[in-house]
């Protein structure tokens, strides 16, 4: 992943960098000062992004830049970085000393994105990192991605060569994305190497705001252990005493205390933590970082302050800044010690922001309720679901959509079962609304199935109300619907039956199209083979009705599904029936069911083969007739001994014989269920 997908989450002193490289692997840094303009005209500093500037300053010509490669460079790039005449100046290398800018940077992306299995030639490594003298901000951001995904044998290799050059860029721009080269950097550092950052800290902390908070936020990321000739306490005094003369400097101090807590006292603690918290003027940014470091201040080791904190819920909760109540609810969503400790302002907060006037913050706090039911206590339970049946009926789709999320109806099944009806009812009142309804059936299937077997006929109740309104957008969430169904071996039966009257039967040529769909889906999930038979056999009934859309959706997906599942049952009876039914088409005048015969027909003829090639060994494993004609049934072929030679007749017969049953009605092959207490058919009568 490149520098170019980051996930910054501004704050009023500080800002959140992610980067993905980091991401990975830690959760300490996070924090760089972002300039911020104030109605009171106040500024803040904020750590330079590299990043940031060229998003700023890009422009299109200058995003295409593998446009500008020479066309003999793009094909030759995975080979020239592994030159085995390393006396010969490789056209990359070349390019690294004479390109312009935009090809030194595809240049060095390409080193990143390679594999790490050769050597780079040493010219080239040397050329490269010379770019570090580099003025424009894209190779330099290049060149940190390349750094970082360097492998561990690489780094030792490397740290050496770029441990001054890194020093001397950071002194020169203070880029946030230098603190992730230094923790890539941190297990391959010599004590001596150690000391050149310790050196460029101390340096910076007597210099202007701007190098003191970056050699803060630098500390910040070090391990606790490689600190040498001034130890944690001592960092901690010198940066208390300057932040204690600028408030733009707290909020990377108060991270200090929390990523060192273990290696400084408790009383500095408390009392530093103590001065902090009673300030009746603290930042929302330095509350919601007590809030994200709740697993520290609620311990038991700082018990005495813990009233302190409670009161930072309440205040976030009614923050003026979205991201800041966003925020509030993430931190309380993944923090079951704040849930269990903090009862009335957590009850308080989830009101307030369920209310609040902005989507995303209604969004945060249904995607966060069921993490706070699951820590919460019977009382804040009862108050989460109230809550939770509030947001589903709040006016904005968005706020809805994420209401119906799986998760948040578990929730409310785990709390009474009998709750679903509500989101029944909620569905019914919405069933024009396509996204709605695909929400509600994807997680509908994504539950516990004995949970919800109750209600599966009012879930097939909804689709058939769904699918009639919007045939196209419904149909994956439908077919997943049935796959569950027949999955869990519910009633098999019953749900071919009512796909047959719904579907099969409808007057809607669509919903016919739909049953193709569906049957040629769950087939790999119906083990009895009279049963797929039969929905096979439906399907080549519609086939036959000449309607283009249904029979090009038979071509285009239908078929291939068909010779996947045949194949894997090794039932060539079953595929000549199909390779009969794909010649239909041969001459057809319909221009994109003419593009897939000939290719389909060709997988159907090499499947044919392959299987058929099987079936005289099989044949030839049988010591009678008898035996012979058992092993060739086995293949899916319905014959007597008098009719071996004969193998598409038989499976002919066997395929006119499920449709005598079907057309004579024997009920022990399928039956119609009914509503209970009615005499309605399941699905019999699509609603209008």
């Amino acid at each position: 992943m490149s520098f170019h997908s980051i996930i910054p989450i501004q704050i009023h002193h500080f800002s959140m960098i992610i980067i993905a490289h980091f991401h990975k692997k830690s959760s300490n840094f996070h924090k760089i000062i972002l300039k911020k303009k104030k109605k009171k005209k106040k500024k803040s500093l904020f750590m330079f992004s590299l990043v940031r500037y060229v998003k700023e300053t890009a422009t299109t010509s200058n995003n295409s830049t593998i446009d500008k490669i020479p066309k003999g460079f793009k094909q030759q790039a995975l080979t020239d970085f592994t030159s085995v005449d390393n006396s010969q100046e490789s056209n990359l290398t070349h390019l690294l000393k004479y390109g312009t800018v935009s090809q030194k940077e595809w240049v060095i992306q390409k080193a990143a994105d390679l594999p790490q299995d050769q050597l780079f030639e040493p010219d080239f490594i040397s050329n490269l990192l010379i770019q570090y003298n580099t003025t424009d901000s894209k190779i330099e951001l290049a060149l940190i991605d390349f750094i970082l995904k360097l492998n561990d044998d690489y780094m030792n290799k490397m740290t050496e060569l770029i441990i001054h050059q890194v020093i001397e860029r950071f002194e020169n721009n203070y880029a946030s994305e230098y603190l992730l080269v230094f923790q890539k950097m941190f297990n391959h550092l010599t004590d001596d190497q150690f000391n050149l950052i310790f050196n460029l800290i101390d340096s910076s902390l007597n210099k202007m705001m701007k190098e003191k908070l970056a050699a803060i936020s630098l500390l910040c990321v070090l391990p606790p252990n490689k600190f040498q000739k001034k130890g944690i306490s001592e960092y901690f005094e010198e940066i208390i005493k300057l932040s204690s003369n600028s408030s733009i400097l707290l909020p990377e101090t108060i991270t200090f205390a929390f990523h060192f807590s273990n290696s400084l006292s408790d009383d500095t603690l408390l009392d530093f933590f103590r001065s902090v918290l009673t300030d009746s003027s603290i930042s929302d940014e330095c509350a919601l970082l007590f809030l994200q470091y709740s697993d520290i201040i609620l311990s038991n080791r700082f018990v005495n302050i813990r009233f302190y904190f409670i009161p930072l819920i309440s205040k976030l909760a009614t923050s003026s800044s979205i991201r800041v109540r966003n925020c509030l609810a993430e931190y309380v969503g993944s923090s079951p010690i704040i849930v269990q400790n903090c009862e009335i302002p957590v009850k308080n907060a989830v009101l307030f922001l369920a209310r609040d006037f902005q989507i995303p913050v209604r969004i945060s706090i249904v995607k966060n309720l069921p993490n706070i039911y699951k820590f919460a206590s019977q009382t804040l339970k009862n108050h989460v679901i109230d809550v939770y049946l509030f947001l589903i009926e709040d006016t904005k789709p968005e706020v809805q959509l994420e209401a119906l999320n799986s998760d948040q109806i578990k929730m409310l099944l785990e709390y009474d079962i009998q709750k679903i009806t509500v989101i029944f009812k909620f569905i019914t009142k919405h069933i024009k609304r396509w996204r709605i309804v695909a929400q509600f059936l994807n997680s509908f299937c994504s539950i516990s199935f004995e949970l919800l077997k109750p209600y599966i006929d009012e879930c097939l109740s909804i689709s058939n109300d769904a699918i009639v309104l919007n045939p196209n957008a419904l149909i994956n969430p439908v077919i997943q619907l049935y796959s569950t169904l027949v999955k869990n071996h519910y009633n098999i039966e019953y749900i071919l039956s009512h796909l047959v009257n719904f579907y099969k039967k409808s007057k809607s040529f669509w919903l016919r199209r739909n049953f193709i769909l569906i049957s040629s889906t769950i087939l790999f999930d119906v083990p009895e083979e009279m049963i797929y038979k039969y929905l096979i056999s439906y399907v080549y009934e519609i086939i036959n009705e000449e309607i283009k859309t249904i029979q090009y959706c038979f071509m285009k997906v239908a078929v291939l599904k068909f010779v996947e599942y045949f194949n894997m049952k090794s039932n060539l009876g079953m595929l000549q029936e199909l390779k009969e039914k794909v010649l239909i088409f041969e001459k057809t005048d319909d221009p994109y069911i003419k593009e897939l015969y000939d290719p389909h027909m060709g997988i159907i003829m090499e499947k044919i083969k392959n299987i058929t090639e099987t079936t005289k060994s099989v044949l030839e494993k049988g010591k009678n007739s008898h035996e012979k004609e058992n092993n060739m049934k086995k293949l899916g072929f319905k014959m007597s001994s008098q009719t071996k030679s004969t193998v598409i007749k038989g499976v002919s017969k066997s395929i006119n014989h499920i449709r005598t049953m079907r057309k004579n009605q024997i009920k022990t092959m399928i039956t119609i269920p009914k509503v209970a207490g009615t005499n309605k058919v399941i699905g019999k009568t699509p609603k209008k």
